[in-house]
C-alpha cells in the first residue's frame, strides 16, 4: 500500500467518527451497560471495576484505520498485549494503550500502541482490514516507563489484567493512577 492509500484510509477513520456518533454512542452505552453489571469493588476504592478505569481515565474514543504505517508489522491475533507491549519495548516513543475496541459487533477488551503524534497503530487486528475499514478505540494510555515497570512488578504484560493477580494485588482498583497533563499515566497512586 502506498502513501496516498494509507491518507485515504486515515482520513476515513478520522471522518467516521463525526459521521457515525450513533456507533460511538452504542460503543459507550455497552461500556457503561458492562460497568454497572460487574462486580463492584468496595466503596473505598479509587475504581468501581476496570470498566470504570478506563472510563474515568480514557481520552474520547476514535477511529483508528485497519492499516498499518509504513516500518510496521502484522503480529499474532489473540496476543494485542503482548503485541503492544513488544512494540512499546522495542520503541520507547510508542505510548502502550489498553481499554476496549471495536470492529465488529460489541467492544472488547484489547490492546494498541498510539506513536507520539497520536497515530492508533494495531499490528493485532490489522488483517481485520478486508472485513472492516476501521475500528473505534477506547483506552487508558500509559508511558513507556509504567508500561515495563508495571509487567516486571505483575509479570503480565496486561497492565489491567496483571492487575487482578497476586502480584498486582488489585492496586490500580484500590488506590488509582497518576496521569501527566497530556493525561498519560506515568505512575500507581501511593495508598495513604
Amino acid at each position: 500500500m502506498d502513501m496516498k492509500d494509507l491518507t485515504i484510509a486515515r482520513d476515513h477513520a478520522v471522518r467516521s467518527a463525526a459521521q457515525y456518533p450513533q456507533r460511538v454512542q452504542g460503543f459507550m452505552e455497552h461500556l457503561f451497560l458492562y460497568e454497572r453489571m460487574t462486580g463492584q469493588a468496595p466503596e473505598d476504592w479509587a475504581h468501581r471495576n476496570y470498566y470504570g478505569v478506563v472510563i474515568d481515565l480514557a481520552p474520547p474514543p476514535r477511529y483508528g484505520a485497519l492499516i498499518l504505517p509504513e516500518g510496521y508489522d502484522e503480529m499474532e491475533r489473540g496476543q494485542c498485549f503482548h503485541n503492544a507491549w513488544k512494540l512499546v519495548c522495542e520503541d520507547p516513543s510508542l505510548i502502550y494503550c489498553e481499554g476496549y475496541a471495536q470492529a465488529g459487533f460489541f467492544p472488547m477488551e484489547h490492546a494498541w500502541v498510539e506513536t507520539p503524534d497520536g497515530e492508533i497503530v494495531d499490528p493485532t487486528w490489522t488483517g481485520l482490514e478486508g472485513r472492516y475499514e476501521e475500528a473505534l478505540y477506547y483506552g487508558v494510555r500509559f508511558t513507556p516507563e509504567f508500561t515495563l515497570r508495571n509487567s516486571l512488578r505483575t509479570g503480565w504484560t496486561s497492565i489491567l489484567q496483571g492487575d487482578n493477580t497476586d502480584k498486582g494485588a488489585n492496586h490500580i482498583l484500590r488506590y488509582g493512577l497518576q496521569t501527566n497533563d497530556d493525561g498519560i499515566v506515568t505512575d500507581y497512586k501511593e495508598h495513604p
